[in-house]
């Protein structure tokens, strides 16, 4: 038994280099449209899961204070949180009232012009989302 019958590393390379490239064009079109009709010059959309506000002792959680740096970049399309208080409360603190506010996070996640969403809920629930 001769070793000529051995594959080369070239030849492994080549081969995954093929069908690495092949797998990534499965699916796609060419004539498909990209998800977002706005222009690339318009800042990004948001979503804040989770205000963090607690209304018993009047202290801003860290939803709202990373909403508060997010906003100078980009424009909050969604708040969310399960406390109405609180969401209501972070929507008037972080935008002045100028975004939608949701009691379910899922809104936020399935709607189709926010493009980022900053998570700032305890850690046991952002594998979930």
């Amino acid at each position: 038994m001769g070793l000529d019958h051995l594959l080369t590393r070239r030849d492994v390379l080549g081969a995954t280099a093929g069908a690495l490239a092949a797998a990534c064009t499965y699916g796609l079109r060419a004539d498909e449209k990209p998800a977002s009709k706005r222009s690339a010059l318009e800042q990004p959309r948001i979503a804040l899961l989770g205000a963090g506000w607690r209304p018993d002792i009047k202290r801003n959680g860290r939803g709202i204070a990373i909403g508060k740096q997010a906003v100078q970049h980009a424009e909050m399309g969604i708040v969310c949180d399960v406390d109405s208080d609180a969401v209501a409360y972070a929507c008037q603190t972080i935008c002045q009232g100028d975004s939608q506010i949701s009691d379910d996070y899922r809104k936020a996640l399935e709607s189709d012009d926010i493009d980022a969403v900053i998570i700032a809920m305890p850690d046991h629930w952002h594998a979930k989302m």
